[in-house]
């Protein structure tokens, strides 16, 4: 009995043994890193030790390193050891030194305010890299990110190079009804201060929201499959057109654009922009810095301007009328009928007051009507 009591200790104590050698041993395989900035976690992870190194541990493994550290560069060394551990900080410290124009204008109720010095600043990589290298015995790192003066940065002229006025454009919407005229107001309140990054697509609907009463639309004049109706948010239209013309004369690229089936009053033939739940307006900003769009309505006029950095180009729009179509019904001096019309629409592109381009943008029909 007294035997087999003795075994079984002398196999507990094998076991333990064996067990906290593997345990050290997995440690110096294996890191956890912890990034954090201004007290955000922005990366927990564990990385595994590149098997070429499983036969190094402890003190042979920190003389090893310091060999290496002589001819590599602590980043590539740690890229050597930890697969993917580099990478990964470098996804976060990209997403913080990341400063583009954006961010360092605040474009606030159609006013410019210009930071020049929060470009200054980007991550200090080579000081976390080094810390990981110098700690790793520890098995985890959990490090504070840094950041250091850049070697360049936007000074405030450039930044005021990005907020140039490019595009505008303003349509009359005076005699329109109490309800329209307040739907066009609160159009522009959603639309002001937009901005769009480069490389960006922005659409309208998405920007303005649905046109419901709990939003504080109201209802008023639609065209709807050829008729005036009464429906939710009527006269938003009007202020998409006019987005879409300051967009056109800014030289950014139209995506979505669906015309009226009626030619509406306030803006030239084949250049109105029709928005619903079912018709998007959109556009691209092509450019590579941010474009801003200022949108008022003053009960009178709506005006939109858009700025960003110019290409030196300036535009203009052109209406071609290729027909006029009359209704069924029309008879001449009557005040009864709206004409329909065949229409196009040119894109003139100037440099230096010089005409360099004028390109066919649009083709559209309108349709006849009974004034109601």
């Amino acid at each position: 009995m007294k035997r087999k009591i003795c075994l079984i200790l002398i196999l507990l104590t094998s076991f333990i043994l064996v067990t906290e050698s593997v345990t050290a041993l997995d440690i110096e395989k294996r890191i956890f890193v912890r990034l954090t900035k201004d007290g955000e976690v922005l990366l927990e992870e564990e990385y595994l030790l590149n098997p070429d190194f499983y036969n190094l541990v402890g003190e042979e493994m920190e003389e090893y390193i310091m060999d290496l550290r002589r001819g590599y560069e602590d980043r590539d060394l740690l890229n050597f050891l930890f697969d993917d551990l580099v990478f990964d900080a470098d996804k976060v410290f990209d997403s913080i030194d990341d400063v583009g124009v954006e961010d360092c204008i605040d474009f606030i109720k159609g006013k410019f305010y210009y930071h020049p010095e929060r470009s200054g600043f980007e991550v200090d990589r080579e000081r976390f890299f080094t810390n990981v290298l110098e700690n790793l015995s520890s098995g985890h790192i959990d490090y504070a990110i840094r950041v250091k003066k850049r070697d360049q940065s936007y000074s405030l002229s450039e930044l005021k190079e990005c907020t140039r006025l490019i595009g505008e454009y303003e349509t009359d919407y005076r005699y329109s009804m109490e309800n329209r005229k307040k739907n066009v107001e609160l159009c522009c309140d959603y639309l002001s201060d937009t901005v769009v990054l480069g490389g960006e697509e922005f659409s309208f609907n998405q920007r303005v929201g649905k046109r419901t009463e709990e939003r504080g639309f109201l209802p008023a004049k639609v065209i709807i499959n050829g008729e005036f109706q009464e429906d939710w948010g009527g006269g938003v239209c009007q202020v998409a057109t006019t987005l879409y013309n300051a967009v056109l004369l800014s030289g950014m690229k139209i995506e979505k654009c669906t015309r009226h089936t009626l030619a509406p009053s306030y803006v030239p033939l084949s250049f109105d922009a029709m928005v619903s739940e079912w018709s998007d307006f959109s556009f691209l900003n092509q450019t590579s810095t941010p474009v801003f769009i200022q949108s008022c309505a003053d009960g009178e006029r709506v005006r939109i301007r858009v700025y960003g950095k110019s290409d030196g180009l300036t535009r203009r729009t052109k209406t071609v009328v290729k027909k006029v179509i009359r209704h069924e019904e029309w008879c001449e001096d009557s005040t009864d009928y709206k004409n329909g019309y065949e229409s196009e629409g040119y894109l003139l592109t100037y440099k230096k007051d010089e005409l360099t381009s004028q390109t066919l943008i649009r083709r559209d029909i309108y349709k006849p009507y009974k004034v109601s």
